[in-house]
């Protein structure tokens, strides 16, 4: 032991670390709860996205859209709400690019409904 007692370390003395801030939901999912909604969950959180879960034809999770330009939205056009009414509904924009348009009750998706959700400014429409 040195002459002065026991070694000291001038190193400065860490804060503790601070909570983490939650982060706000990064994807709306408008879907019908199942395997094909959990599987997509799944891979959004696996990428460290954020969901969130929202009823379908929830007119204020969209609405969010506007205002939070990181966030996107899986919508299903199975039964409630339709390609024709969410062309209604959401403005015509860059906010419909961010918007991903499925049919995981229906099944089958052919290029032209396809080629038609990307002509109304839609990110896309897949199937399940």
């Amino acid at each position: 032991m040195p002459a002065g007692g026991p070694l000291r370390s001038h190193a400065p003395l860490l804060a503790p670390p601070s909570m983490p801030t939650l982060r706000q939901s990064e994807a709306l999912l408008c879907l019908p709860s199942g395997r094909s909604c959990a599987a997509l969950r799944s891979a959004l959180m696996a990428i460290n996205v954020i969901p969130e879960m929202r009823p379908a034809g929830d007119a204020e999770g969209l609405r969010t859209l506007a205002r939070e330009p990181r966030r996107v939205a899986f919508i299903d056009i199975s039964h409630k709400a339709t390609l024709p009414d969410l062309d209604r509904t959401l403005p015509r924009g860059p906010m419909r690019a961010r918007v991903f348009l499925t049919r995981f009750e229906q099944g089958h998706v052919s290029a032209a409904d396809r080629l038609w959700a990307r002509k109304l400014g839609f990110a896309g429409l897949w199937a399940e």
